[in-house]
């Protein structure tokens, strides 16, 4: 798998040099044509944030999404019907990078003045900006839960779901993904509060959305499968109903042992599938299973 990786990260320094070159480019561009290229400068700073982040560089990537995003306030108070969803979505960008470089007060009051901007606007009607408001809900729920603040992330979760539910009524290609990914993390935070009999319910919706795509041969729903079923497992096993558990933590098993052989980045989420196996042949008496289930789970990193 080595050349594999080295051919990733070629075309990733290929993507990152072409980012930053047009950063360049639109630069000098604006500084001689303000008006015609600051928009497009703007773009451009925010697209080398994005590649910067997605490769793990976000302490790089945070001065460029600041200075993308001033640029973007100048514009919106220009012109604010053209460039407030714009500045939307710069702060939510924003506020995603600052995550990931562990500072949620900061994406908190990020992604609240974001979440503000798509409230006001108008244009929350059609589709795509309700698809946006449905993110910037979701991302301030991922922030409140990192101040442990799930209660209030609670809220946005259940709003979050409601929209995306809406979507994929009116268009299930393009929506029953995201709206599986929100059903999933709004179990989540029911569990964290206490109340797994309410989490059931959503994630077994996600995963049946999940296995109806992953049947149609859509490739991105694997992921999202694997993990589900995990949860599942485990739910079911925490609320005493192993025999229900057991055939979705085997499903995981299965599918992220297939994805460790393509990706031994996988390793966690194998070892983390095999002990929620475990706990499932445990739960049913079935010792001897189990405990070769989790010595096998040690045997993989466990840094999930």
């Amino acid at each position: 798998m080595d050349w594999l990786r080295s051919m990733r990260r070629r075309s990733a320094d290929a993507e990152l040099r072409r980012k930053q070159k047009a950063v360049e480019r639109l630069r000098a561009r604006a500084a001689s044509a303000p008006a015609r290229h600051r928009p497009k400068l703007s773009a451009a700073l925010n697209d080398l944030a994005l590649v910067l982040t997605a490769q793990g560089r976000s302490s790089e990537a945070l001065p460029i999404a600041h200075e993308a995003l001033a640029i973007e306030r100048e514009l919106a108070q220009a012109k604010p019907a053209r460039h407030l969803p714009d500045l939307a979505t710069l702060l939510y960008n924003l506020g995603i990078t600052l995550m990931h470089l562990e500072r949620p007060s900061e994406a908190l009051a990020a992604h609240q003045e974001g979440l503000a901007i798509w409230r006001e606007l108008p244009e929350t009607a059609t589709a795509r900006h309700r698809s946006e408001l449905s993110d910037s809900l979701n991302a301030l729920a991922n922030t409140l839960r990192k101040l442990d603040r799930s209660v209030e992330a609670l809220t946005h979760r259940e709003e979050a779901v409601a929209i995306r539910r809406e979507l994929a009524r009116s268009d299930p290609a393009l929506y029953r993904a995201t709206l599986a990914n929100g059903l999933y993390d709004l179990g989540i935070t029911y569990a964290e509060l206490g109340r797994p009999a309410d989490a059931l319910p959503v994630e077994r919706e996600a995963e049946a959305i999940w296995r109806d795509l992953f049947e149609s041969g859509v490739d991105h729903s694997i992921p999202g499968l694997a993990v589900t079923c995990a949860t599942l497992g485990a739910r079911f096993t925490e609320l005493g109903r192993a025999a229900e558990g057991l055939p979705f933590a085997q499903d995981a098993v299965e599918i992220y042992r297939g994805m460790f052989q393509a990706n031994p980045a996988y390793g966690p989420h194998l070892a983390d599938s095999l002990s929620v196996l475990g706990d499932a042949l445990e739960g049913l008496g079935r010792h001897e299973e189990a405990r070769t289930a989790r010595d096998e789970a040690s045997r993989y990193p466990q840094n999930l």
